[in-house]
C-alpha cells in the first residue's frame, strides 16, 4: 500500500472510497479507516432570459414572474436554489433577496435583476448573472420593429442587436422574426 500524494486529486467523479491508516508512532499500533469522497458541483449560473411584458396600458409598470428563469439559471445542478435581487451588492453577499419573485412589480423601466444560484448541499453560490425586465411604456426603443424593445433583445448589452439570439434557436434576432 502506498501513501496518496498531497494534495490528492480524486480519480472518480463522485463517491470514491479511500483508506486512511492512523498509526501510533510510539507503540506501532494502527487502525484503518475508510473515507468516502463526495464531490459537489460548483454552482455556475447560466444566463437568464430577459423578460418583457406588454400589458397594453403604456405605463411601463407590470408584475413579473421572475421564476420563469429558474430552470435556465440552475441548469442541471441538483439541489440548487435561485435567488433574485434588485442590487448587485445584495446578490454578491446573498442578502435581501426579492421576497416574492413569482409576483415582482418593477420599480423602474427597464430594470436590471441580479441573480444568485446556490448549491444547497454546500451553500456555495454564484452571483455572476443578471437580466433585464421591461414593460410597455414610452422611451423603449425598438430599432428592428419586432415589438420587442432593444433593451430586452440586447442580451450581451453591447448595443448591437445582430449578435443576440433571445429565443434560443439557431438564428440571431435579425435573421428571424420570433
Amino acid at each position: 500500500m502506498f501513501p496518496l500524494s498531497s494534495p490528492y486529486q480524486n480519480i472518480v467523479a463522485n463517491l470514491q472510497n479511500i483508506f486512511v491508516r492512523v498509526e501510533n508512532s510510539v507503540t506501532g499500533c494502527f487502525t484503518l479507516l475508510q473515507l468516502e469522497l463526495i464531490v459537489f458541483e460548483i454552482p455556475i449560473a447560466s444566463q437568464p432570459n430577459n423578460i418583457y411584458i406588454n400589458d397594453g396600458d403604456g405605463d411601463g409598470m407590470a408584475t413579473f414572474d421572475l421564476t420563469v428563469n429558474d430552470v435556465v439559471i440552475a441548469g442541471a445542478i441538483p439541489n440548487a436554489e435561485v435567488f433574485y435581487f434588485v442590487t448587485e451588492a445584495d446578490a454578491l453577499q446573498l442578502v435581501n433577496p426579492i421576497a416574492t419573485p413569482e409576483s415582482y412589480a418593477n420599480t423602474s423601466n427597464p430594470q436590471i435583476i441580479y441573480v444568485a444560484l446556490q448549491n444547497d448541499d454546500t451553500s456555495c453560490y454564484d452571483a455572476s448573472q443578471l437580466f433585464k425586465i421591461a414593460a410597455d411604456g414610452s422611451g423603449l426603443l425598438d430599432t428592428d420593429n419586432d415589438s420587442l424593445p432593444d433593451v430586452i433583445e440586447d442580451l450581451n448589452n453591447n448595443g448591437d442587436l445582430t449578435d443576440d439570439n433571445t429565443d434560443g434557436d439557431a438564428f440571431p434576432n435579425f435573421e428571424d422574426n420570433d
